[in-house]
């Protein structure tokens, strides 16, 4: 179903030489790969070299205590459901 009869009149630049034999395209592609060859690696070598976290970092486990020190476990399970290593099982 058309909407208009109209039609988007285009014009067809001609190509330069240069730009036939997509020599600009080749140039701006190898820029970006030697910028990127020569950026810093992102990497780290996990176990000598420990990453910088934020204070705000909300990454860290912890399982809460309540006021006498015991664990505050409220055996809900969901700690268990949401593990992907199912390293975390609920017994008894």
């Amino acid at each position: 179903m058309q909407l208009t009869n109209r039609r988007k009149h285009m014009v067809k630049k001609e190509l330069t030489f240069a730009e036939s034999i997509y020599l600009p395209a080749i140039f701006q592609g190898l820029s970006i790969t030697l910028k990127h060859f020569f950026k810093k690696k992102a990497t780290i070598q996990y176990p000598e070299q420990l990453r910088p976290f934020s204070p705000v970092y909300r990454g860290q486990h912890v399982l809460k205590r309540d006021d006498q020190g015991r664990e505050r476990c409220t055996a809900c399970g969901l700690c268990a459901v949401s593990c992907p290593a199912e390293a975390i099982t609920m017994v008894g």
